[in-house]
Formats: structure tokens, sequence, C-alpha cells
């Protein structure tokens, strides 16, 4: 038995999903209980997705924050950046169980960065941003940092900056820019420790539709595929059982997009999912809880800044699934401990396991020539995580579970 500690805190349960067949239902959920709005934004932290910011139909921008409970799917209010910070086209982030709130534009483009204590209920400024205020940047975690990509400046209509917070130093440091231009009103998501970034417009208006991949270490992008249609700005990604999950967003025709896609980084292959039932609209907020993709709020073609809140239940399970040789995760629930056992595993065989959180970091890794493996839990925070393993058979192939802490 091999035993592996993780850094980060926790002493609650842990139920474990294997993962089934294809759902793809969409359900209408409880609305958004604050304005009609778009271009909002929100972030994870344990089991609860906190939502805010934006404008209202009446081109007021917010700062009001609403949390919705990713286990009863219901809404409640929390406090609001304090007054004077209402804005747009910002971007959010969580870390190390903590919220933020980069950017935006409101009565100026703003450079600041906000952070949320959940336990406290208290927005608290951090070091600001040591350049120009921008919005409409994407952002995306990787081991503990923050990244901030792109966006639009007073001076320029899109920017191909790359800046990196570290929230233990508090500081800020600045990476090498998009090699492939600037871009505004992108999309980004983690998977496996690779960050993926796709849509946007550059500097010369043109909307692109191609898919970047992010390698930390040598801080490169590289080409990962093309999305099978239009380039697009204020579109919505997620990652979803080690796929990307691409909804909505807004084209050069001005089209609004209600079609849902997936990406599988292991092939590079696209797959059309079931469209939402309602018309396509851009600018909404969104977020996972591992499993099912969930939508709220944004702006239709006609015009109209919506409160509706979506759900699309399992758009990608049963994408990969184990075959021979099976293995178990138990206890279930658990509090310290979890075991992964490798039932007609060989000492001669290799596996590979991780552990991820929602927002794409790396908590946990090894690998084993045993039959089993007892992974601590006691350090990890409440929430949902998503731990992979590399099956022993000498394919390459990459199996996901869904871990979720009550």
């Amino acid at each position: 038995m091999v035993h592996l500690n993780v850094r980060k805190s926790l002493a609650t349960a842990l139920c474990i999903l294997q993962y089934g067949t294809w759902a793809q239902t969409w359900q209408r959920l409880t609305d958004f209980p604050g304005f009609h709005r778009d271009d909002g934004v929100s972030f994870i932290i344990d089991n609860t997705a906190f939502c805010g910011t934006g404008l209202t139909p009446w081109f007021a921008p917010l700062a009001d924050f609403e949390a919705f409970d990713l286990s009863t799917e219901s809404w409640s209010s929390i406090a609001p950046i304090p007054a004077g910070n209402e804005r747009q086209y910002a971007s959010a982030f969580s870390l190390n169980g903590k919220g933020y709130v980069f950017g935006g534009i409101g009565n100026k483009p703003f450079n600041d960065l906000w952070q949320y204590d959940p336990q406290t209920d208290i927005w608290q400024q951090m070091k600001h941003l040591p350049d120009s205020g921008r919005s409409g940047s994407t952002s995306f975690v990787l081991n503990g940092y923050a990244y901030i990509c792109g966006g639009r400046s007073s001076s320029s209509i899109a920017l191909a900056e790359i800046w990196v917070y570290d929230p233990l130093s508090n500081d800020w440091s600045q990476k090498t820019n998009l090699t492939f231009g600037a871009r505004w009103r992108a999309c980004s998501a983690t998977i496996n420790n690779t960050a993926y970034l796709l849509f946007g417009q550059d500097e010369n208006h043109h909307f692109h539709n191609e898919l970047y991949s992010y390698e930390p270490s040598s801080d490169t992008w590289s080409i990962a595929g093309y999305f099978p249609g239009p380039g697009r700005t204020h579109a919505a990604m997620q990652a979803i059982n080690g796929h990307l999950v691409v909804f909505g967003g807004r084209d050069s025709l001005n089209n609004y997009d209600d079609t849902l896609w997936s990406f599988n980084p292991t092939d590079g292959s696209w797959k059309a999912l079931n469209n939402s039932p309602f018309h396509g609209r851009k600018g909404g907020m969104t977020f996972t809880n591992g499993t099912d993709f969930y939508y709220t709020t944004g702006i239709d073609s006609s015009n109209t800044r919506l409160q509706e809140s979506w759900k699309c239940s399992s758009p990608v399970i049963g994408i990969e699934k184990f075959t021979t040789p099976s293995f178990k995760l138990y206890p279930n629930p658990a509090t310290d401990v979890v075991n992964l056992d490798l039932p007609g595993h060989t000492t001669a065989q290799k596996t590979e396991y991780k552990l991820y959180g929602l927002e794409g970091n790396l908590l946990i890794e090894g690998t084993t020539f045993e039959g089993s493996v007892s992974i601590r839990l006691d350090s990890l925070r409440p929430g949902i995580y998503i731990v992979q393993v590399k099956d022993a058979t000498g394919s390459s192939h990459t199996h996901t579970l869904k871990v979720i802490s009550l």
C-alpha cells in the first residue's frame, strides 16, 4: 500500500462517482436572484459557485454577488464588492479557498484585484496590476498561480499581454505575450495542468476560432485545434471530464449561438452535443460541478438581458470508461483516506494517478507498481475534485472520476 500526502485542508466526506452514459439533458433552474445582466463573472470555492458583477438593462454596471449551492442548486446572497467598484467585463478565478475578481470596466477601466473570503463574507482589495486597467480579459489557474490573458485597455482594441498573480506573495509578474496575437473576450479553461484558450477578437476586429494550449514550464503556446465553426467572442467554456465544453457566444455577423460542443484533448476531436432549448445568447456566467454544465444570465439576440439559469446534465459523461482491468475507490464516503484498488494489476504494470481541483490545479500525483494506493484527504479543502487514472494496460488513454466532498 502506497501513501501520498497532499496540500490544502479538509476533514469531510467524499463521494466518488464513476462516469456512466451520455445524458446531455437541459433543465431550467431557479432564476438568478439579482438584476437581469450580461458580462458578469463566476468562480467556485468548495461546493459553491459565486456569480456577480455585469451590466443591467439600463446600462448600469454592478458589484453584487449571489452564491449558488451546487448540492441543493439554490441561490443565496453574499456581500457585494464595495460601492464605487461596479463593473462589467471583469475576469474571475479561485485559489486557496478564496475568490478573486480582476479588472473590468465601470466608471473607468480597472486594474484592481479583489479577494473574497467565504468564511467572513468580506471582500479585500489586493495588490493591483502594475499596468493599465483592462476589460474582457480571460483567466485560468495553473500550479497555484492565476494567469490574466489579453483584454482591452482604454487605448487599445485588444491586448496580447499575459500577467501572473501569485496569491502567496500578493504580487504580479509578466509573461511572454500571446504569440498568436491580441485577444479580447476569449474563453479559457484548464485540464490536466494544461491551459486552453479559445475564440476572441484581435486588434483588427477579426474573430478567431483557433484553440491554443499553454505549457507553463516553457511558457509556450501551441495550436491544439480549430473550432468547427466561425470565430466568436463572449462564449462560455468549462473543463468537464477531461474535455472542454463550449457554449454560446457571438460571431462576426452578430449571430448569437445556441450550440454546445465538446473537445477531446486526447485525440483533438470536436463533438456536437445537444443544442440548448432556448435562443442563442452571449455573456452569461458559467460554472461546473465537475460533471454538469451551468449557465446563468447573459443577453440574447433580441438584446434582452436575462435572469435565467440552466443546467446541461453530464454533457460528456461516457466518453471515457475503464476497460479491464477495472478499478475501485473506497470507502464511499471517506473522511481521511480513499483507497484506489486495481484488480488484476501486476507488479510489472505502472499506474499513474492525479487529483485536480475544479479550477485545474494539480493537488495530488503519483505512480505505483502495486495493486492498491491509499490517498490521504485530510489536508484537502471541502469541495469537488477530479481524480484521473492512467490505466496499467500500456494504453495512454486517460480515465476520469468525479470526487465530491460533502
